[in-house]
């Protein structure tokens, strides 16, 4: 398996971090703090300001380098009396319902 860094479009400040990612790391990071916290796991659970760090801001140093993102792909509006792009990502979903509608 060959990984290659992605240093074209290493910037920190684009998220690339998704919403069920967001919600697993900042849970995976309190918990392993939390612990940690407590005297169960020992100070390694300090680790876990890491995935909280990157769940609360919404970008990962890692995904960045790798190119990778688990962000959804944003929609732009649509302006009044324009045809919006067509799904081409969702095999089998037909949206034909909404192409035979008079404006």
């Amino acid at each position: 398996m060959k990984v290659q860094l992605d240093l074209k479009n290493f910037d920190l400040t684009k998220k690339n971090v998704g919403p069920k990612d967001k919600y697993l790391r900042i849970g995976v990071g309190a918990l392993l703090i939390l612990l940690s916290g407590m005297g169960v796991i020992g100070a390694w659970g300090l680790l876990g300001i890491l995935p909280l760090v990157t769940g609360i801001v919404g970008s990962c140093p890692v995904y960045s380098l790798l190119g990778k993102s688990t962000c959804p792909v944003d929609r732009k509006p649509v302006a009044a009396g324009e045809q919006p792009p067509a799904d081409t990502g969702a095999a089998g979903r037909s949206d034909s319902g909404d192409q035979n509608r008079a404006a």
